[in-house]
């Protein structure tokens, strides 16, 4: 007799200990925490992991070209964190 177990999949926030099932309700809690609506912000971690993304690129390819993006990236994503008031 073969025993089945279930799985649980739990999501944590990544600025406090709050624990779901729900991705959707940790995404919720987050913004929270930013006073940003869920669209913003999806759109705020967007912009941080495409800064992110651009500096790997300069660590591999530096050139006028990858500097420009990543100064681009980090301009954009300062603008929106001085727009919505998000200290970090």
């Amino acid at each position: 007799m073969k025993t089945m177990m279930k799985q649980y999949t739990m999501c944590q926030c990544e600025y406090c200990d709050y624990e779901s099932r729900s991705a959707n309700a940790v995404d919720i809690h987050e913004a929270e925490h930013f006073g940003l609506a869920v669209a913003k912000w999806h759109e705020y971690k967007a912009k941080k992991q495409h800064a992110v993304y651009t500096s790997h690129i300069i660590l591999q390819t530096k050139n006028a070209e990858t500097e420009k993006a990543f100064d681009e990236a980090i301009d954009d994503l300062l603008s929106f964190e001085k727009e919505h008031n998000i200290k970090v």
